[in-house]
């Protein structure tokens, strides 16, 4: 008998459930290295990038081989991308002004950069999305078909182990607790990290809780992540100037919020036919950013965890 099955989880599409009790410790499911894609075999053009670009120009070059690839009935079987940097360009106006948005114009410039003229944008979208939704961190991401139905779970119901017995590489899911029959198995997308928002947006379409991407990488999700992690990183630019890292910080915050206000016409215009969800997903994106921007600049404006707070951004006199 199998230990495990495919299942449709509903929303969460795919998923992996166990079809008799799995002890602590057991291999769910093995997987060989020679079923799985990596970086490995990257086209020619794709070499002098990171690993994963050039998984998703291998990607790319394998979805063109059609029935002729090996993986072509994997490929066919992985469901079509709905995060944000797959909308049709009408529906990325729903993303105006956004941070969201922005991340997506990033991704066609590097379409532009990375590609050949022959690797048309939705490959490449599609590509991409697989790399970032779907891969397991293994000194660069790989591919484990199957196993990648796997959802997520902060609890990691499952641990992937590596085993080399043989001079061959074996991939595998291993129970961390006793599992009974019809219990999906999970496994922690983020390395035992809770969920990352930024990847979750990008990569899954979730909005996870509200959260800001600044300039530079910067993920806060919260008041406290602005004084540990945004105000010292611009510290660090201004001769650790406690004061004017403040200032920056709230004419950056409030650039961010002015960018959202004014883009709200060109998002009220945009003609799109998409999917309620699409729709929804968009306008509790606009709502987040704007709700953590109004925030950050009303904590940086009373003076954060140091006080002493300043009166700048785009209508006010600076200090």
């Amino acid at each position: 008998m199998h230990k495990i099955e495919a299942f449709e989880t509903g929303e969460a599409g795919w998923g992996l459930r166990c079809a008799r009790a799995i002890a602590e410790g057991e291999a769910a499911v093995v997987i060989p290295r020679s079923a799985c894609l990596s970086a490995r075999d990257a086209p020619e053009w794709a070499r002098h990038l990171p690993k994963s670009s050039q998984l998703a120009a291998r990607l790319c070059v394998e979805r063109g081989l059609g029935e002729g690839s090996r993986w072509a009935a994997y490929l066919a079987s992985v469901p079509e991308p709905d995060a944000p940097a797959a909308w049709t360009d009408e529906e990325a106006q729903l993303l105006a002004g956004t941070r969201a948005g922005r991340a997506r114009d990033d991704l066609l410039a590097a379409w532009a950069d990375e590609c050949p003229p022959e690797v048309a944008w939705a490959d490449f979208v599609w590509a991409k999305s697989l790399v970032m939704s779907r891969t397991f961190d293994l000194e660069g991401p790989v591919l484990i078909p199957f196993l990648d139905l796997a959802n997520h779970d902060d609890e990691d119901f499952c641990a992937l182990d590596i085993d080399k017995p043989n001079d061959q590489i074996l991939f595998s899911l291993v129970a961390t607790r006793q599992m009974g029959e019809g219990e999906p198995l999970a496994t922690n997308y983020f390395g035992g990290r809770t969920l990352d928002p930024e990847k979750a947006l990008d990569a899954f379409g979730w909005l996870a809780g509200d959260f800001y991407v600044f300039p530079g990488g910067l993920t806060c999700r919260d008041t406290q992540d602005v004084d540990t992690l945004l105000l010292p990183a611009l510290a660090s630019l201004m001769g650790d100037d406690r004061r004017a890292a403040t200032a920056a910080a709230i004419d950056l915050v409030a650039g961010a919020l002015d960018a959202i206000d004014r883009a709200e016409p060109q998002r009220r215009e945009a003609n799109v036919s998409s999917s309620s969800r699409r729709r929804a997903l968009a306008s509790a994106i606009v709502d987040a950013e704007r709700g953590s921007l109004s925030t950050f600049l009303a904590h940086l404006q009373s003076g954060g965890a140091g006080g002493g707070g300043l009166e700048c951004g785009p209508d006010a006199q600076q200090p």
